[in-house]
């Protein structure tokens, strides 16, 4: 895991780009100060483990899939809604599911 010093990049995602396999497990964090939210390829995330911690929220894409390919964006906002950072990262996903069934 890569950690990012606050001071110097707030709203980074570790990592920026992830390659796994199909049925992997992608992580993501995001550090932030702010209130976060999660998209992907521009739209909202509906069934993916988001957890919250002090200075960070995680994104774990479990048992992916070639559809989990894509951009994913760490948006932070402030208290009064104001955009603060939106930044991105890239998961790539390899592999055929039906060899796995």
């Amino acid at each position: 895991m890569i950690w990012f010093d606050l001071v110097y990049c707030a709203g980074c995602i570790s990592p920026s780009l992830k390659r796994i396999n199909v049925q992997e497990n992608a992580h993501f964090e995001c550090l932030s100060d702010t209130k976060v939210s999660w998209i992907f390829n521009g739209g909202p995330i509906m069934s993916y483990a988001i957890t919250f911690g002090n200075l960070s929220s995680n994104l774990m894409v479990e048992n992916s899939k070639p559809g989990h390919s894509g951009q994913y964006a760490c948006i932070g906002t402030m208290n009064d809604g104001e955009l603060q950072y939106f930044a991105n990262a890239e998961l790539q996903v390899w592999g055929n599911l039906a060899i796995y069934h």
